[in-house]
C-alpha cells in the first residue's frame, strides 16, 4: 500500500517548479492556475492548498517532466 505524505508532495512540487525553468506566469497558463497562486505556493506561503489546485499542479508537473525527459 502506498502512503501519501502531504509534506513530501508539497516540497517535491516546489522543487519541481524551480526545475521546470518556467516563469510563474508560464506555469500558471499551462496548469490552469493563477500566477498569484503559483508564486505564493512556490515561495512556501501556501502550506495547505486545496486538493483541486494541488492536483492541477502535480498533474502539470508530471506531464512537463515526462516531456523534458523524453
Amino acid at each position: 500500500m502506498r502512503v501519501l505524505n502531504l509534506y513530501h508532495i508539497l516540497e517535491t512540487s516546489r522543487v519541481s517548479i524551480k526545475e521546470t525553468g518556467l516563469t510563474f506566469q508560464e506555469l500558471a497558463d499551462k496548469s490552469g492556475l493563477s500566477r498569484e497562486w503559483v508564486a505564493k505556493f512556490a515561495q512556501g506561503k501556501i502550506n495547505n492548498p486545496t486538493v483541486e489546485n494541488l492536483d492541477k499542479l502535480v498533474r502539470f508537473l508530471e506531464r512537463h517532466n515526462k516531456k523534458t525527459a523524453a
